[in-house]
Order: C-alpha cells, then structure tokens, then sequence
C-alpha cells in the first residue's frame, strides 16, 4: 500500500494518506475524511506525485496489466470526469483484470459517467457493452434504464445476462416484461439472471411465468425460479412448485428449493403433499426440506 502525506482540515494534523483508500479517519481527531474530495486541493491533479495526464498516458500505453491496473484505481481515486472517455476506452483492454479496474473507476466516479455509459451500450466491442451495464448497474441511476432494456436484445449473451443484473439491481418495474421475455433466451445465463431481476424487482406480475421457468431444461434457471416465486409469496405458484418437489428425476438442489418456496409461501393447501414428502421420499435432504416447509406453514397458519 502507498501513502502521500497531507493534512486533516479538520485539526490541521499530519497524515499519511493511503492512495487505494476511498475514506479515512483522522488519527488526532477522529473525523471521517472522504480523500478525493477533502483533499482534492492538497491532491490537485495528482496521486502520488504523478500528474494526471501522465497516469492517462500509463492507462493507455502501460507496458504491462499491472502499470494499467494501478493507473485505473488512481482514476477512480482522482474522480476526474475528464477521465471518463479514456476509462471506456480501457474496457477494450485484452485483460480482463484492467477492464475490471477500469469498470470500479467509472463506478467510483458515479454520475457524471452514466451519459459516457449510456452510450458505451453500443459500442461495437461486446466487452465494453457488457461492462458498461455493469457499472451502470452499481451506479444506480434510473436513466440508465431505457438503453439496458435494449441491451437485453443484444447479440453477446454476456451483455444481456449483464444488462439483466443491472436492471434487477436498479429494481424498477418498467423493466418488468423485457426480463419476463428474457426468461426464454437462448442463453441459460441469461435467463437465470433474468429470473433473479424479477425477485429483486418483486412484482408478481412475473409469477406465471416464473411458473413456466420451472420446466426449464437448465437446473440453474428452475433452482432461481423456485427461490424467486417463494419470495413473491403468491400462492397460485404452489401447483407447480409441488410438481418439482415431488419429482425424482429433477435435480436435488431443485427440489430443495421448491420445498424451500412452499415453506415462504405458507399456503395450507400444500401441507397433505409435503407431509407425504416428508416421511416418504428417498433424499433425506429432500425430507428435511419438506419437514422444515410443514413447520413453516404451521407457524403461519392460525
């Protein structure tokens, strides 16, 4: 870890400031200090005594992943905006380690990088797209979300199982029916990213067609789908979920899950069923699943 000296402006003592930290506390008086913008006159344009156009110039023309990676934290540290276009362009590197850093610098920069982002979204190279709708994702800005609902039609299936996190993590319900149609992707990633937006999001307008993502022929979007409609609590999801639960040939972790849901969703209705379940099935950890849902819909039953 680095440091550069500079002082508190609370109590004017002497610091060591640690360059890869966003905050730190003042050990004469004990104020929380944000770095890039308490110090930004004693940092100015600078880390570590490098000017900023020379930490661009080590970003674009480093001579290894480490020299870029280390130049795309200070960035993110600086907080320049003036950066932006230089940090999309570093999304293009052919390390996947420096795109990420530049990916943690355009989110540390927040939301004067969300236009650059918005745009970034269609960009020709796939990774920029992608990872545009990563950050904008972790910004949290809901302008974002017209053009990452386009980006759930991309052609790069990681884009759209990005674009999919984004839109659950900024949890508005516009982005409701473009997830439900993305629940038939042709990729599995896809869908089961689309499946865990809708639980985020938490609108139950989605629960029918959870319902058919539990005939999925991917373990991974059933196993979410079955998590997602036990959270959403409806109880016209108990048909089905049963259906999974009593079904041997589907695997373990499924069912489990669908036992799991029934228990959230407290239906009575499901109590015979689960019963026969419990004493009956081969999987003792199905048995458990269901002994623990019983006891579930107990509790809630009056």
């Amino acid at each position: 870890m680095e440091f550069k000296p500079a002082k508190c402006p609370n109590c004017g003592g002497d610091l060591q400031l640690p360059t890869d930290k966003e905050k730190v506390k003042c050990m004469y008086c004990g104020t929380e200090l944000v770095i890039k913008e308490v110090f930004k006159d004693q940092f100015g344009p600078t880390i570590m005594g490098k000017k900023l156009e020379d930490i661009i110039q080590e970003l674009k023309y480093g001579g290894n992943g480490e020299v870029k990676i280390s130049a795309a934290n200070s960035l993110g540290t600086i907080g320049d905006t003036s950066t932006i276009p230089v940090l999309i362009e570093a999304l293009k590197d052919e390390e996947e380690d420096v795109r990420c850093a530049a990916t943690d610098a355009l989110i540390k920069i927040g939301k004067p990088a969300v236009p650059a982002l918005i745009d970034a979204l269609k960009d020709t190279n796939k990774d920029v797209r992608g990872l545009s709708a990563v950050a904008l994702g972790k910004i949290g800005d809901s302008s974002a979300i017209p053009a990452l609902i386009e980006t759930l039609k991309d052609e790069d299936k990681d884009a759209r199982w990005r674009a999919a996190l984004a839109l659950g993590k900024l949890g508005n319900k516009s982005g409701v029916p473009v997830l439900i149609q993305a629940l038939k992707d042709e990729d599995k990633d896809a869908r089961w990213r689309a499946a865990w937006a809708l639980g985020v999001i938490g609108d139950k307008s989605a629960v029918l067609a959870l319902v058919e993502a539990l005939k999925d022929k991917d373990f991974s979007v059933k196993n979410t789908a079955a998590e997602v409609l036990g959270k959403l609590g409806d109880p016209t999801a108990v048909p089905a979920l049963f259906e999974a639960l009593k079904n041997k040939d589907e695997a373990s972790i499924v069912r489990w899950a669908a036992a799991e849901a029934l228990g959230k969703i407290g239906d009575a209705s499901a109590l015979e069923s689960l019963t026969y379940i419990a004493k009956n099935d081969k999987e003792a950890d199905i048995r458990n699943a269901a002994s623990e849902a019983i006891s579930k819909i107990k509790s809630k039953t009056p």
